[in-house]
């Protein structure tokens, strides 16, 4: 995947939360027993349903919040996945690297001789 493919994915995620955010936003707006209230409070509910911690200080009430916050229940649990995946994918290469000696080797002490056949002992 080059670079600038990653940005444009990245873009479109960053696209799509934002008019999940604004949706949400709008959904709870016209109910007055709602605890989101501004951008802002959207934003925390959509940082609160990706951990396990709830701290009790957003909730939606409306049908249309409820569905926009299993969307951000779901994306949430794809993200930490694609996290933790990405993560662990990482750390595994590089053990493997350093297990493969591809991770460079200092050469400080050390004598390198290349080809090393009969006539090479000859001289010893």
């Amino acid at each position: 995947m080059t670079k600038s493919s990653k940005i444009y994915i990245i873009l479109i995620a960053a696209s799509i939360y934002a008019i999940l955010l604004f949706f949400l936003f709008y959904a709870e707006l016209i109910n007055k027993h709602s605890s989101i209230s501004s951008l802002t409070d959207a934003f925390w509910y959509s940082i609160e349903t990706l951990t396990p911690v709830k701290y009790g200080g957003s909730h939606i009430v409306t049908g249309v919040g409820r569905l926009i916050g299993l969307i951000f229940v779901l994306i949430s649990v794809g993200v930490l996945g694609f996290v933790i995946g990405t993560l662990v994918t990482n750390i595994n290469n590089r053990f493997e690297k350093r297990r493969l000696g591809l991770m460079g080797t200092d050469f400080n002490n050390h004598i390198v001789i290349i080809g090393w056949d009969k006539f090479g002992q000859q001289g010893v």
